[in-house]
């Protein structure tokens, strides 16, 4: 067969729809944002536009980013330049001179009078301001806060309290603590001389349960070393803690105890403490009668151990009444001497109260000075 020219065929072929290919209804268009970027992101911040802080920008002296205001408190000097340097580099306040005039801001009129005629602060002399401030403040009172005496003082008092209660064996350790924990600090004692302190501090009817508690856990502590005061404060939790199925008999127990030893010497109490274990709380709670109650039989003793007296009269009436007004003044002036000691015991000597109190008690008792710091 002859090769012959192919003529293509013109075909008409519609196009045939694609059954997996489904009508998209237009989407509508996206309104920008106009704070973002056309890509969606958060503008970016021109650094270089921030102003820096300034001392133009420290804060007015009573405002809630001011140091509080010194008014030449000595236990305040050391925190006050502390916190006022803080805001100098916060405020990136680099210059002694800006550094020596702003702190006037932050002083009360008395102390401003005193640091205006200050060669270092004349000078613009930062690092000397600072050495007469705490100079002149008494930086070095805070460094003696306490003595070796007023822990001595304390555990005295405290052996003859009474401690019936977690709350009060709390409270008894904060006191001592910040006394002897104090001294520990700044190594005026040794950690032995604070656990002996501890010890002393106890009163004296807790002494032996808590050695019988911490001599249980511990069996082999030697007995030449002081017991340790996490071990003391240990055994006292123990002994009083709030959850013990007989903590209300364990508090009223206490209380009888301490009444036992107070008036042992009566006729009453003698035998009392072989036959007390023996009693049940119930008997004990059935037995016990309302207050103001006495049994006819005690009355009647006392009646007799008791010899009657005639009545005195003339002189003799006045002299005795008179020395027994002497004597309700004396034991008035006593108890109001033991809280007045209480009271500056738990005060600090920059306290404004202190001096007052202090007075009171001197008029009362010029020895005071023996016991506590005068002001």
């Amino acid at each position: 067969m002859g090769s012959q020219g192919t003529t293509p065929l013109n075909i008409g072929i519609q196009s045939i729809p694609n059954p997996t290919q489904q009508t998209v209804n237009p989407v509508p268009p996206v309104t920008q944002n106009p704070s973002l970027n056309p890509i969606g992101n958060p503008p970016q911040i021109n650094v270089q536009n921030v102003t820096p802080r300034s001392i133009l920008d420290m804060p007015v002296r009573g405002s809630r980013k001011a140091p509080k205001t010194f008014k030449g408190q000595s236990s305040y000097v050391t925190e006050f330049l502390a916190e006022y340097e803080d805001l100098l580099s916060h405020y990136n306040v680099t210059n002694d001179g800006d550094k020596c005039k702003t702190l006037l801001r932050y002083c009360s009129r008395a102390v401003k009078e005193v640091v205006e005629t200050l060669d270092s602060f004349i000078s613009s002399d930062w690092d000397g301001l600072k050495t007469d401030l705490m100079t002149i403040y008494d930086k070095e009172k805070q460094d003696l806060k306490y003595k070796k005496r007023d822990l001595k003082v304390f555990t005295k008092n405290s052996r003859h309290s009474s401690i019936s209660s977690l709350s009060k064996v709390r409270a008894f350790f904060r006191d001592f603590q910040r006394i002897a924990g104090w001294l520990k600090k700044k190594q005026k004692i040794t950690n032995t001389q604070y656990n002996k302190a501890l010890w002393d501090g106890l009163p004296r009817h807790l002494r032996p349960k808590v050695e019988n508690q911490i001599m249980r856990k511990n069996p082999n502590h030697d007995l030449k070393d002081p017991f340790s005061a996490t071990d003391i404060i240990s055994a006292l939790e123990s002994i009083f803690r709030r959850d013990r199925f007989d903590a209300d008999a364990s508090s009223s127990d206490a209380e009888s105890d301490s009444d036992t030893d107070n008036y042992s010497s009566t006729d009453d109490s003698s035998g009392a403490s072989d036959s007390d274990d023996s009693i049940s709380d119930t008997e004990r709670q059935k037995n016990k009668r309302p207050e103001g109650h006495f049994r006819k039989g005690k009355i009647q003793k006392r009646r007799h151990a008791v010899p009657l007296r005639g009545v005195i009269t003339g002189k003799e009436a006045q002299d005795r009444l008179s020395k027994l007004e002497k004597e309700e003044r004396r034991a008035a002036d006593e108890d109001r001497m033991e809280v007045l000691i209480k009271k500056l015991q738990n005060m600090s000597l920059d306290d404004p109260d202190y001096a007052v109190h202090f007075y009171r008690a001197y008029k009362l008792d010029p020895s005071i000075t023996q016991i506590v710091r005068p002001p």
